[in-house]
């Protein structure tokens, strides 16, 4: 860094500034204080004490435009190069810092969205009832709306003891054959019916229990006895679409796109009613 200061002693650059500015001077009162403010900082950057100190080369700001001068504008340009170095390195740092932050989580998150797998019990229970509801005549349960889900999914709710999900898929092409409540591996649950053509869609529901070891949020999917099987945790609940088909092989990515559009609708177990707290405090009568 000195090297850089000192090429402002070259003769050719001293000439050229010479005849272009000629004989011109700064006032004598702005010059003074220029070159004190200068020893000043020069004192602060290499740790001399100013005036008071007994220090009478560093103490007189006339002593600047001899070699003490020199020096101390030296010693004040090094010190400055290194502030802009510290400075430099910490933004350097701050950024990598960030960034490690920012892309770490979400690299973990991409690569660790299906974190458990169902037992073969459960997803045997599942694809069963899948299986019987298609063969079902009725795929209703009296006194659940079936045609406004927001409704359906409160009275779902209720019945059932859990967080639910229910949606339209209409969009999606899939029609929608009814809402019923149903008991799956022996917990109460709510069952959609969808089909598109001979293809066949279960919106299942069950308590978040069954996989205690899974964390909220998290996903699985699975191929299971030519069905596919797609789902996750959230809000105490255990959320899943099944889907089968006679005619191709249905992939468990393709309903993980659809189940994905959906998330956000499901239904949390709210607060119970006062009455309901009530009459379960009140004594029966035995």
């Amino acid at each position: 860094m000195i090297g850089e200061q000192d090429q402002f002693d070259d003769p050719g650059l001293k000439a050229a500034l010479k005849r272009t500015v000629g004989r011109e001077t700064a006032p004598a009162g702005l010059r003074e204080r220029v070159l004190r403010a200068m020893a000043e900082e020069g004192a602060k950057g290499s740790g001399v004490r100013g005036e008071g100190s007994g220090n009478a080369e560093t103490a007189s700001p006339i002593r600047l435009a001899g070699r003490g001068g020199e020096e101390s504008r030296r010693r004040l340009y090094i010190g400055r190069s290194a502030g802009f170095r510290y400075a430099a390195a910490a933004i350097v740092l701050l950024a990598v810092g960030v960034g490690v932050w920012e892309w770490g989580p979400w690299r973990a998150k991409q690569n660790t969205t299906y974190v458990f797998k169902l037992r073969p019990q459960l997803l045997d229970a599942m694809v069963e009832a899948h299986d019987a509801e298609v063969a079902s005549a009725d795929h209703t349960t009296a006194g659940v709306p079936q045609n406004n889900f927001t409704a359906m999914a409160e009275r779902l709710k209720q019945d059932v003891g859990h967080s639910v999900l229910a949606a339209d898929l209409g969009k999606d092409g899939w029609k929608f054959e009814g809402a019923s409540e149903d008991t799956i591996a022996g917990q109460k649950a709510s069952h959609l019916l969808f089909a598109r053509g001979k293809d066949t869609l279960s919106l299942v529901s069950l308590p978040g229990s069954l996989v205690t070891a899974a964390n909220e949020g998290a996903w699985y999917q699975h191929g299971w006895k030519g069905h596919a099987v797609v789902g996750f945790k959230k809000n105490g609940g255990l959320h899943c679409l099944i889907a089968t088909s006679p005619d191709r092989e249905i992939k468990p990515e393709e309903l993980a796109a659809l189940l994905h559009s959906i998330e956000g609708d499901v239904k949390a177990e709210g607060p119970r009613h006062v009455g309901e707290v009530l009459a379960m405090l009140m004594p029966t009568g035995d």
